[in-house]
């Protein structure tokens, strides 16, 4: 099985990145005690963005994409607004992938990624985010066995052009360590490397996070403390945004967690992947930002330039829960195109968004603790139309 990991869009949202940003609540479009779901439609224009409801817990096979919340993703933010703290997420399986920020309307971000979940084993699929400013979904775990304890540690950055102030870029980091449980409300079909998962509601409980004492993401162009801040769920974390790109090439970073009386300290290496370029489909730049073009008529083509590590994870959305649609396709970044089968693209309704991007991730035992740190970065993302 292939593993649809990839929440990578951001963090960056982190924090009301983009000027006139609003807090809105500490979920990204991560799933409710279990995976993390995918966001909702994107923002409208000029509106601050509220925290939407969790997203569904990954089930087995499949993950979470979380309900819509205020033009936004599960718990994340709609344009204007910014996004709160990481969301852990899900059960066994696949989830969905990173989501769109939407571009209308006043500056705004997206909320953060949730993380990876699960009651045992290995880890699963990424979960999805959404069409408007969304965070990228939280991955599931598979196997069984494990005790269900999971951390994950994301760097990010993120680019936004936005009409009256042009490109805008941001970082920072976030994370979230806690046990998972529950099942998702998503449906999914794999071909090749794309999913097509068709997600409802969902009624799962939280999952309870714990402090990990303070964390340093170093080795990038600014070494990143966070310190745990109180959240809903438990202790979360979340930087401020760092205004630039944190890397512009392949570099080797550093996580360092002191640890606490609940979760053990360690430390994991890892690279910061060269960002990636798309070459199509071809964004559009207007009056609300960045827009796609798109036919649902036939198979997609996605190609980019600049993949050296790492995997791309490209996301389709349409619709909200509980009729929202996700088309998640990964592919290693070396590979420089993937293509979206026509009878994915069919599911799609007239518009959502459409992101792309890249990402690495390294994963690590400590004592009964299933620990994860992730490097993205998002430059291509916006709204989509989707034509017959």
């Amino acid at each position: 099985m292939k593993n649809f990991r990839f929440r990578a869009c951001t963090v960056l949202a982190i924090l009301g990145c983009f000027g006139g940003c609003s807090s809105s609540g500490p979920g990204g479009a991560g799933g409710a005690a279990g995976t993390l779901g995918g966001g909702g439609a994107p923002g409208t224009a000029g509106v601050a963005g509220t925290a939407g409801t969790k997203g569904a817990a990954g089930g087995n096979g499949q993950g979470g994409v979380g309900a819509a919340g205020g033009a936004g993703g599960a718990v994340v933010s709609s344009v204007g607004g910014a996004g709160g703290g990481l969301a852990l997420g899900g059960a066994p399986g696949a989830g969905g992938s990173s989501g769109s920020l939407g571009t209308a309307g006043a500056p705004g971000a997206g909320g953060l990624g949730g993380t990876p979940a699960a009651t045992g084993g290995g880890n699963g699929k990424a979960g999805a985010g959404g069409g408007g400013p969304s965070a990228a979904g939280g991955q599931s775990g598979g196997g069984a066995g494990s005790s269900g304890k999971i951390g994950v540690v994301i760097v990010s950055q993120t680019t936004q052009v936005i009409p009256t102030l042009g490109t805008i870029v941001a970082g920072g980091v976030g994370a979230d360590f806690g046990l998972m449980s529950g099942k998702g409300s998503c449906t999914s079909t794999t071909s090749g490397d794309c999913q097509l998962l068709q997600c409802g509601p969902s009624t799962n409980p939280p999952a309870q996070l714990v402090s990990a004492g303070n964390i340093t993401v170093s080795g990038l162009a600014a070494d990143i403390t966070v310190m745990p801040a109180a959240g809903i769920n438990g202790p979360t974390y979340l930087s401020a945004p760092y205004s630039g790109f944190l890397w512009t090439t392949s570099r080797p970073t550093t996580l360092t967690v002191a640890g606490s009386a609940d979760v053990p300290a360690f430390t994991l290496s890892s690279t910061a992947p060269n960002p990636i370029s798309v070459t199509a489909p071809v964004a559009q730049t207007g009056l609300t930002g960045v827009t796609y073009a798109i036919s649902r008529g036939a198979a997609l083509a996605i190609t980019w330039t600049g993949g050296i590590d790492g995997n791309v994870t490209a996301s389709l959305t349409s619709g909200t829960a509980p009729s929202q649609v996700e088309i998640v396709c990964v592919a290693a970044a070396s590979k420089g195109t993937v293509t979206v089968p026509a009878s994915f693209m069919s599911m799609l309704g007239a518009s959502g968004g459409f992101s792309a991007g890249v990402a690495t991730f390294v994963t690590k035992n400590v004592g009964d603790w299933l620990m994860e740190f992730e490097a993205s970065t998002i430059k291509d993302q916006g709204q989509a139309t989707y034509t017959p």
